[in-house]
């Protein structure tokens, strides 16, 4: 499934229901952050990075973040609209090449993420947060590499 259409059913399901109904509450502020990134060459690149030279980002892991990518460019969201233009924006610097079965073939794995956080009280005041990670990953596949002539 394309990566724009999987990320449309659950933005459309998940968040523009559910937005309505949370903007309305004045206790909590809601946040929601969009950052897409391929993996290729065993190189993690920034997709929404708009810099012309840009190096390999660094994978790391904290106790209070869990694993991250270092320097990751995440852009905050407030409509579909903005998540599609993002999504559109980070697509049209993926790593494609023809294969004989697919003129636009992925040659990296994809993942995108939108965070979701919920601020509870003064933040800066011992106020709290709740954070949800939805991750959707689009694999570069060998399935039929025989047929596909797909050499990176």
């Amino acid at each position: 499934m394309d990566l724009i259409v999987a990320l449309s059913l659950l933005y459309v399901r998940s968040y523009s229901t559910e937005y309505n109904k949370i903007r309305t509450r004045t206790w909590f502020t809601f946040q929601v952050s969009f950052s897409m990134l391929e993996i290729y060459n065993e190189q993690i690149r920034d997709l929404l990075n708009t810099s012309s030279s840009q190096k390999s980002l660094q994978l790391r892991q904290s106790p209070s973040m869990g694993f991250y990518v270092q320097g990751l460019t995440q852009i905050p969201v407030g409509s579909y609209k903005e998540v599609e233009q993002r999504m559109k924006q980070g697509t049209a610097k993926r790593t494609i090449a023809a294969t004989n079965m697919n003129e636009t073939s992925s040659r990296a794995h994809t993942l995108v993420t939108l965070t979701f956080d919920q601020l509870y009280g003064e933040v800066h005041s011992n106020g709290s947060r709740k954070r949800s990670i939805i991750n959707l990953v689009d694999l570069a596949g060998t399935r039929r590499w025989e047929k596909s002539c797909a050499l990176s």
